[in-house]
């Protein structure tokens, strides 16, 4: 019996427990627009934060079943202008990114990709989404830049994403596992 509960406790700690992916619609999410600010949105375990900086005219920051959105223009403005979607985990653990199934940012045609790996450092995002980096991530964002003035609308939107939890490393289930077997094992010898 001890040796068949020791196994055990061994196959659990070598299999990772992996979480089932989520959608991200907002189709839950009750609509709302922000003119000239940004807006934070929580949806299904996941902060997603809308914002523009340096708009020429009324920034807007929305949020519908269509996805959450950060819009401005950039006609007026001498600096550049820009808009970003950052995501992030509510209880801060990694999370994985798998697909996103409509994403606009606009100012040279498309979004530009970037977040942090979970424990720092910069996420390679170059690779498919899916693989590599965006397995282990503490931070996404896609962001729309415009370097000059005039240079028109940019609109950064962001929705279907499909996500999951990272799972906790497997290391710390063997670990555990050692430490309850060590301690049954001392208390079934005394």
């Amino acid at each position: 019996m001890k040796k068949l509960i020791l196994s055990l406790a061994l196959v659990l700690a070598y299999t990772g427990v992996q979480a089932a992916p989520v959608l991200i619609d907002f189709d839950e999410v009750t609509p709302q627009t922000v003119i000239g600010g940004s807006i934070s949105v929580d949806s299904k375990g996941y902060n997603f934060f809308a914002t523009t900086f340096m708009a020429g005219g009324p920034p807007e920051a929305g949020v519908s079943a269509a996805g959450i959105t950060a819009m401005g223009d950039c006609f007026a403005w001498g600096a550049g202008c820009g808009a970003q979607v950052t995501m992030t985990s509510i209880d801060s653990n990694p999370f994985a990114i798998l697909l996103i199934g409509d994403f606009t940012g606009f100012y040279s045609g498309a979004g530009d990709f970037s977040g942090t790996l979970f424990g720092g450092g910069a996420a390679d995002l170059s690779v498919p989404i899916g693989t590599g980096d965006w397995l282990s991530l503490e931070t996404f964002r896609l962001s729309s830049f415009c370097p000059t003035t005039p240079c028109g609308y940019y609109d950064v939107q962001l929705d279907d994403v499909t996500v999951r939890a990272v799972p906790i490393p497997a290391a710390f289930w063997l670990f555990a596992s050692a430490l309850g077997a060590l301690g049954w094992r001392r208390r079934n010898r005394y």
